[in-house]
């Protein structure tokens, strides 16, 4: 495994060298303003400009995560932006109370490159989906 500053420096790079990809892909999801959208494995927090843009000042963006190396980083984030809400736990954990008030609140949930990294893919999947609004896209 990387040491933390190599690792972070890898995510940035995958970015910059997909974010025409990802753009393309918010795209044809045909995310509207008002939508709230959950971030699961939201790393450095790299794409809530741009679903910030998309939602407008009445939707809103929750940024999952579970690693501590990037706790710091999302956090700040959330702090600075009162749309955006940061709380970490894994998708594939029992979700603490706090988020019962979240079951089918999302229009989108976002996990582009992160159930690879999940232990139990299915229950992660099972997981969120109970976040999604009827009709709502687990991307």
């Amino acid at each position: 495994m990387f040491d933390n500053v190599t690792y972070i420096q890898k995510l940035r790079d995958w970015h910059e060298i997909n974010v025409d990809q990802v753009i393309q892909l918010l795209d044809k999801i045909g995310i509207q303003p008002g939508w709230n959208i959950l971030d699961a494995g939201a790393g450095l927090g790299l794409l809530t400009d741009e679903f910030l843009s998309r939602v407008g000042e009445t939707g809103s963006l929750t940024l999952l995560e579970p690693s501590a190396t990037f706790k710091e980083i999302l956090q700040s984030i959330a702090n600075e932006k009162a749309q955006v809400n940061f709380y970490q736990n894994s998708m594939s954990d029992e979700y603490p109370s706090i988020f019962d008030s979240k079951l089918g609140l999302y229009d989108v949930i976002y996990t582009r490159l992160v159930l690879h990294h999940v232990a139990d893919a299915r229950a992660a999947i099972k997981n969120l989906s109970r976040f999604l609004k009827p009709g709502g896209l687990l991307v």
